[in-house]
């Protein structure tokens, strides 16, 4: 994502052989990984997140990290810097506010209105992936298929614990269960500890 180019990292093979069967399973509600820096997860986390938002109709993706601004930069615009350079054949068409690229969320639906038959122009699969505070209850009322807590551990205005059971709460819905990915470094400093030990 960062570099440009793909690179592979044998021990990320192990880790999607873990994605794979937590999503196969459905009795698991997510996974939870604690992971040292520089590791790729937040990378696993974008691709995993753009997958799940094309596998089927849709498909709503939520993010969280410790900061507003991380959930952006660190989540959100690698998602979509990568999804707009895919070619046409590997991604639904989206929404381009004014003709341009979106730069807040990725909605896959058309701004346009339907023609005079109620025919949309173009491919839409519906879904979005959107950023969120790091706050609890944040994503009620949203149907989200696959929710991203990045840096659990480092959330020092909220409470990670509540966080993630008020979001196990949104994937819910349409007769389908969706899973929550909770990931983080341990903190290195004594402000974080409150948070390790909530969210554990």
């Amino acid at each position: 994502f960062k570099a440009g180019k793909a690179e592979y990292f044998d021990h990320q093979r192990f880790d999607f052989y873990f994605r794979d069967l937590v999503r196969r399973d459905i009795k698991a509600r997510g996974q939870v990984f604690m992971k040292p820096r520089r590791y790729g997860m937040t990378m696993e986390e974008q691709t995993q997140a753009t997958y799940t938002l094309l596998e089927n109709f849709s498909n709503n993706i939520g993010l969280q990290s410790d900061t507003d601004k991380k959930t952006k930069s660190t989540l959100l615009e690698p998602i979509l810097q990568s999804y707009v350079q895919r070619p046409k054949y590997m991604r639904s068409d989206y929404y381009k506010p004014n003709g341009k690229m979106p730069i807040a969320r990725l909605d896959l639906k058309s701004n346009m209105a339907p023609d005079e038959d109620g025919v949309e122009k173009g491919n839409y699969i519906l879904g979005w992936v959107r950023p969120f505070p790091s706050q609890p209850r944040q994503m009620d009322g949203e149907e989200v298929v696959y929710a991203v807590d990045d840096e659990v551990w480092k959330w020092l205005e909220s409470s990670p614990k509540e966080t993630i059971e008020s979001n196990m709460k949104s994937l819910m819905g349409r007769n389908r269960a969706g899973k929550l990915s909770a990931l983080s470094t341990m903190g290195d400093s004594d402000d974080y500890l409150r948070s390790i030990m909530d969210g554990i």
